[in-house]
């Protein structure tokens, strides 16, 4: 039998490691994603063309060819992926995953639907997962330092444009959640457009409450709050550590802010402003702030914590934290804007299984009380746990696995 074949185009951490500071979200995920894949179906052909880090080169890992063979924030960008593709003659089809900053800045982007007609002038069949979907890049201007009133409706002119020609060209489009291929909609055909929930990872040998609250030096009746992921105005990170300082006042809790920088943005100064800013506040505030967290370190942090705070300013994808949240059996508690999120088939059926009220996951001015809430009704908080319990069981990376071959071939 002939073994499938598939290239898939994404931003790949280093060989052996899932979770890396020298790429993005993106890049854990992908690569998630294609461990399921070979996993549910280990004969299949898998090539990855991926950004070079540190020079090209190609290898194999957990048996999926990568090569490393274009630079972010280069113009060759495209021209370099089209001579790979081209190469690869019996490869029919093309899994692209695909986050803006990925390629680089706006300029380096523009040339990306040309690349998409050519691909299907040369009969292949493109599969884009589309990690944002970014309806008014308003709701994005303190990320993005958007002040003038022309450039925003500029950018969401290219923006709605991109989005009209990717679902154009392409053969379907993944997105994560029911929202997501909602606001998509509006931009072309529903019907090409699948919902393929966020996958959730298992950890091996976490370790316990007990060690992770004994390396942190915190007392076992610390109640913390953890935020996780790359520092983000769009991902509410200041909003938490500013929140924060108001509740410590009266209330007996702790705060981790796990991450760092985004490799993406942090050569731009307002960015650097904002990270400078966000850890002066920490430093006062005696909040944990720790950079770039290892991935053997993960299970040290969700451990340590209580609850798992998304204080996002605008639902644009599926959040990455929440999912690890899953991993790890944690509650969690989301802010308004990513109340859409419980619109999601699978999550909408535990929720009336378990009897939750979706509103007490969602927050709004009523922070503190729905804090307080999980400090003080310890059977609510097992509930949640079960809730991500359950959901870590149906979203498991080797089910999403199974789904993506399903959905791609």
């Amino acid at each position: 039998m002939i073994s499938e074949k598939l290239v898939v185009i994404t931003s790949f951490p280093p060989k052996g490691i899932i979770h890396d500071k020298s790429v993005v979200g993106i890049a854990s995920y992908a690569k998630n994603t294609l461990l399921g894949l070979k996993k549910y179906k280990k004969e299949l052909d898998i090539t990855v063309l991926a950004e070079i880090l540190n020079q090209k080169e190609n290898y194999e890992d957990e048996d999926i060819l990568v090569k490393r063979a274009w630079k972010r924030a280069s113009f060759g960008i495209f021209p370099r992926l089209l001579k790979e593709i081209f190469a690869l003659k019996d490869t029919k089809d093309v899994l692209i995953e695909f986050e803006v900053a990925m390629f680089g800045d706006f300029p380096h982007l523009l040339p990306f639907p040309v690349f998409l007609l050519l691909l299907k002038l040369m009969g292949k069949k493109i599969t884009i997962v589309s990690h944002q979907v970014i309806p008014d890049i308003a709701a994005l201007s303190g990320h993005l330092n958007l002040e003038s009133k022309f450039k925003t409706h500029l950018l969401n002119f290219c923006i709605h444009s991109f989005y009209r020609i990717m679902l154009l060209l392409a053969f379907q489009t993944i997105v994560f959640d029911k929202t997501l291929k909602d606001n998509l909609s509006h931009f072309g055909s529903s019907t090409k457009i699948k919902v393929v929930p966020h996958g959730v990872e298992e950890f091996k040998n976490p370790v316990s409450r007990s060690e992770a609250c004994k390396k942190l030096n915190f007392s076992e009746n610390d109640f913390v709050l953890l935020y996780f992921g790359y520092l983000a105005w769009y991902k509410g990170a200041d909003w938490l550590v500013d929140e924060y300082i108001k509740l410590k006042k009266d209330t007996q809790i702790k705060l981790i802010m796990a991450g760092g920088p985004n490799p993406n943005h942090a050569n731009k100064t307002y960015y650097q402003e904002y990270i400078q800013k966000i850890e002066a506040e920490c430093a006062k505030n005696d909040i944990i702030l720790t950079g770039f967290v290892k991935e053997e370190d993960i299970s040290l942090y969700f451990q340590a914590s209580d609850l798992i705070v998304l204080p996002y300013r605008t639902l644009m994808s599926a959040s990455g934290p929440l999912s690890i949240a899953f991993s790890f059996q944690k509650p969690f508690l989301v802010s308004e804007a990513l109340a859409p999120m419980f619109e999601t088939e699978d999550i909408k059926e535990v929720l009336d299984e378990l009897k939750i009220d979706k509103n007490d996951l969602i927050f709004s001015s009523d922070f503190k009380d729905k804090i307080k809430k999980f400090q003080t009704e310890p059977d609510f908080g097992k509930k949640t746990e079960e809730l991500s319990k359950v959901l870590a069981q149906k979203r498991n990376w080797n089910e999403i696995g199974k789904t993506y071959y399903e959905t791609l071939f």
